[in-house]
């Protein structure tokens, strides 16, 4: 629900809310915000961000994300993108403005991927994207991140069918009540409204 505090919560898991108190202890975390931003740079250089990849890893992250095909394009004629440099060297304007907003997600997607970390803390990250891209991009997901904890905000129904737990924040009376409720993914089975538990704290 719009609101509800979704996106604080996870930038609280984060440690990156600077009004939180209290301890939360992560084991490496890594953390794609509602509205992640692409660099002036290129491909490569977007992806890396301080890490050293190769070549082959840079692909198939991009490749998970269905936007290797494209990348491959960029530079050659055949991309409008009007970018410098052809794949992995092609020019990002800065913010991403030769980029569609289904591009900048996937892309930024990728390179939290290629962190690797334990946890990933995932804001409304397919939010842009067309229903079929959706769905093979979550099928690559939960084969790549099978051993990773992954908490998704999304109000997307195909994002939430794809989860094995799904938590619904409601805002009342100035406390946030979070209903959980068994995820088509975790269960082999339909999805039910019935809530599992429920939990209130001040806001």
């Amino acid at each position: 629900r719009i609101g509800a505090g979704k996106s604080l919560l996870l930038a609280t898991i984060a440690g990156i809310h600077p009004d939180a108190s209290g301890e939360i202890l992560v084991d490496g975390v890594t953390y794609l915000p509602q509205r992640p931003f692409v660099f002036s740079g290129t491909v490569r250089e977007n992806l890396e961000l301080g890490t050293r990849c190769t070549d082959e890893e840079l692909w198939r992250a991009l490749d998970l994300v269905e936007l290797g095909a494209e990348v491959r394009n960029m530079g050659t004629g055949e991309s409008v993108d009007g970018s410098d440099g052809r794949g992995l060297d092609a020019r990002l304007h800065e913010g991403g403005a030769n980029l569609s907003g289904g591009q900048r997600q996937r892309l930024t997607i990728a390179r939290a991927l290629l962190r690797k970390a334990p946890v990933m803390l995932l804001d409304s990250p397919l939010s842009a994207l067309d229903e079929a891209t959706e769905t093979k991009i979550l099928g690559n997901l939960r084969k790549v991140l099978a051993g990773a904890t992954v908490i998704m905000v999304s109000h997307r129904q195909g994002v939430l069918d794809a989860c094995d737990r799904v938590v619904e924040l409601r805002v009342a009376e100035g406390r946030v009540r979070l209903f959980e409720r068994e995820g088509v993914a975790g269960q082999g089975r339909p999805a039910g409204r019935k809530n599992l538990f429920e939990v209130m704290f001040d806001v």
